[in-house]
């Protein structure tokens, strides 16, 4: 897409021209890889964080932003040469190339999952990358800095030799068919299981009960209900919404259905759980589809004919407390047979659960605090959907038996003797799993593994939880013996980098480029070695001088999307208690968030308050620009009050919008923009210093270029295989609009009048709205 400008004393390929089409073949690969898309940025994978950013339009953004007559590339042969002038009009050409642009600095006040620093590195720029949250700063810090792949094994190994057979013996179950087989080959062997409860019941040490008797499972996960008891007759009401929990599966086919009998406990196999079924146990009869709670979880029915009252499961909680929660089924692993199956809950399942209860109760004076989180889940927006369900602590989220397993992995982590690199990847890692391994989880009943915690970017309690085994069996989704493989392959990328393009044919291919991404970290003014400048802290403050960095490149909050630190307290509770020692940023109880750029009315942030805090980061990173650089974002979101924030920012910081361009937002399944529906676009904004004097314009020149620019991108993303919806074009019509109203402001006239900024945005949404049959039609200049 191509646009005109007024003069400025440099004009970046970016204020000219963005490659819209060749960047969203490759973004809405980078955006649909499913489980191959950390792939395309593996680096940022390594932990949860929200709203992350494509990294090929980042790595677009720089180019166009950077490239110059200083840049060089290396040709084929392997030699570097200055970009000749086709390769400056056109960065494209150079997107999987090896580029150098040494000597730029990049600015990312929101530095987030750290995209801007490993685009920009990738480039062999140096970058001053900052964020208010301690758990981004210390993902990130782990994400660039070198490490040694076999030294971080060799401590894995050696976590695994202290930790790993210790606390898997809260994690096993009998295995009904090695169960048969040794009963067979022992006289007198038919009440085995009695023994074993026996057993626990005296005491007895699990490791030795597990080597004399060998019938025991791995457990992958422990199914759980939660309970309520009825206030009217007492009786106890399981909040399962149906009693279908698995699919049986064979690859991936379903072969039928396994349910949960309401009357005995029994665990059975279904070919149809839409009709009424039998129990082959206790002969009852039930509709597997029928449960105690309405569809969308807020309601209960008591199950007593003759009571049958309703309520709201919220209501009875705040007045009663936290339900309790009841064992009924569990999915395993035998490494001695290969079976892997689902198998109702036994006595037995239920000892070793109270026995982890009982062992946490007498070391909770030794590690809470210590290796157990012992701080208060605080008030906020995301926060109360757990506190509504009774959850207080942030270790309340986590049965007593995961208590107890992260505890002594996390204590284990900290015993390592390796160095502190190596630790805290295992620490980020250990972080990491936390998120498959609490009680806020829920098993995805089609496709058979657990989901995260964080699928919908909330706190949102399930009524049927599922515990997931932290360390991990050979099999199972999300444990920490998984993501550590995982993360080891992921840092890979620092040694080995490559960008990821699509070839002439329309097929994926990667590129390797021929330097390291590694993060040397120190401040970059004042240490020649160092190339990342990373900070923790408010971005209205960026300890660097004026005038010396060559372009702002970021992704701030998007008004609000995502409660950033309230999410991320969750992390935080575990990772301050191997962290605090070392860096003051975590000695805090809570993660900050008084700071934090957002609209969080149940924190008490309004609208101003963001207006305020956005505004104050826009202006601190203007001032850090030399005279020729540039300031580009990214943002999108649903409402004309967002939109107008981000531009009286903008406007106040006295910077103005030059370019704007639609690309493809990070996923499919972004915030919405217009009612319910998503929009599939993002849109970079291009800014640079304000003129004193701005022109005057009148809105009906605004309005038909806003119509030119939409009729362009219906055509510029059709020929990429994409439709534009309204959400889209809304999208497109903001940018545009903001791009030629900030340039002319407070200068923009309809009918005589200015036009303030909630008027010209809500003309945008009138023209999208009324005009998009007409948007269409070829519209000429």
């Amino acid at each position: 897409m191509h646009k005109t400008l007024m003069s400025a004393p440099f004009m970046a390929r970016i204020e000219e021209e963005f490659p819209i089409i060749q960047l969203n073949q490759v973004a809405n690969a980078e955006r649909k890889g499913g489980t191959s898309r950390p792939d395309f940025e593996p680096l940022m994978y390594l932990h949860k964080w929200w709203a992350r950013r494509l990294g090929s339009v980042f790595r677009a953004i720089l180019l166009y932003s950077l490239v110059d007559a200083t840049t060089k590339v290396q040709d084929t042969n392997g030699r570097w040469r200055l970009v000749n002038r086709a390769e400056m009009d056109n960065p494209w050409a150079l997107f999987a190339r090896d580029v150098d642009c040494r000597g730029k600095i990049i600015l990312d006040p929101f530095m987030g999952s750290g995209i801007s620093a490993i685009k920009s590195l990738a480039l062999n720029c140096r970058i001053v990358t900052q964020d208010l949250n301690p758990v981004a700063w210390f993902l990130v810090k782990v994400a660039l800095e070198p490490l040694n792949g076999q030294t971080l094994q060799a401590a894995f190994d050696e976590l695994e030799r202290n930790v790993a057979v210790r606390v898997q013996q809260y994690f096993k179950t009998i295995c009904p068919t090695c169960l048969q087989k040794f009963s067979k080959s022992r006289k007198n062997s038919s009440n085995v299981e009695q023994k074993l409860c026996a057993r626990l019941e005296k005491g007895d040490d699990l490791s030795a009960i597990f080597h004399e008797y060998p019938v025991f499972a791995d457990v992958m996960y422990f199914f759980w209900v939660k309970q309520l008891e009825c206030a009217r007759c007492h009786v106890t009401i399981p909040l399962f919404k149906g009693h279908m929990f698995a699919h049986k599966r064979k690859g991936r086919v379903t072969e039928g259905y396994y349910v949960l009998c309401p009357q005995c406990g029994e665990v059975f196999v279904v070919q149809d759980y839409a009709i009424q079924t039998t129990c082959p146990a206790c002969h009852q009869s039930f509709s597997p589809q029928v449960g105690s709670v309405t569809r969308n979880g807020a309601k209960y029915t008591c199950p007593n004919p003759a009571c049958k009252i309703s309520g709201s499961i919220v209501d009875h909680v705040r007045k009663h407390g936290k339900p309790k929660e009841h064992l009924y089924a569990v999915q395993s692993y035998c490494p001695q047979c290969g079976a892997k199956q689902f198998t109702r809950a036994t006595h037995f399942d239920q000892m070793i659960a109270a026995r982890a209860e009982k062992i946490l109760k007498q070391e909770l004076p030794q590690i809470l605090g210590n290796f157990i989180p012992d701080t208060k889940i605080p008030p906020g927006y995301n926060t109360k959907q757990a506190t509504n369900y009774g959850y207080r602590d942030w270790r309340d989220m986590f049965s007593p038996r995961q208590q107890l397993v992260l505890g002594e992995m996390l204590h284990g982590i900290l015993e390592l003797k390796c160095s502190d690199p190596t630790r805290e990847f295992l620490l980020l890692t250990f972080s990491k799993s936390l998120e498959y391994a609490n009680m806020l989880c829920e098993y995805h009943r089609v496709n058979n593994y657990v989901y995260n915690l964080f699928k919908t970017h909330a706190f949102h309690p399930p009524l049927t939880p599922c515990e997931s085994n932290p360390w991990g069996a050979k099999y199972g989704f999300g444990t920490f013996r998984n993501l550590f493989a995982a993360n080891l392959k992921f840092k890979e990328f620092n040694t080995r980098p490559y960008v990821k393009y699509v070839t002439d044919t329309g097929h994926m291919a990667k590129y390797f480029l021929s330097h390291p991404v590694e993060g040397y970290l120190g401040n970059i003014f004042e240490d020649a070695k160092a190339n990342v400048f990373l900070l923790n802290g408010d971005s209205t403050h960026i300890p660097i001088p004026d005038g010396s960095v060559d372009a702002v490149v970021t992704d701030p909050p998007y008004f609000n999307n995502v409660m950033y630190s309230e999410l991320a307290d969750f992390y935080y509770a575990w990772l301050r208690l191997g962290l605090r020692a070392r860096y003051p940023n975590f000695r805090e109880s809570d993660g900050p968030n008084i700071a934090e750029v957002i609209v969080n009315k149940d924190q008490g942030k309004g609208e101003q308050d963001y207006l305020r805090g956005l505004t104050n980061v826009f202006a601190e990173a203007r001032r850090t620009l030399k005279p020729d650089g540039i300031f580009v974002f990214t943002f999108h979101h649903q409402d004309d009050s967002a939109w107008g924030a981000m531009l009286q920012s903008v406007l106040n910081a006295s910077l103005y919008i030059t370019a704007a361009y639609p690309v493809l937002a990070e996923m499919s399944t972004a915030v919405p923009i217009l009612g319910k529906a998503n929009p599939q676009c993002d849109v970079v904004l291009v800014c640079r210093p304000r003129p004193p004097s701005p022109d005057n314009i009148p809105w009906e020149t605004i309005e038909h270029r806003v119509i030119i620019t939409l009729q362009e991108s219906v055509q510029i993303f059709s020929k990429g295989g994409y439709v534009l919806s309204p959400e889209d074009l809304l999208v497109v019509a903001t940018g545009k609009g903001l791009e030629l109203y900030s340039k002319h402001f407070p200068h923009v006239f309809r009918d005589g009048g200015e036009v303030t900024i909630p008027q010209f945005l809500s003309a945008i949404r009138q023209i999208v709205k009324d005009k998009l049959p007409k948007l269409r039609k070829p519209v000429k200049d």
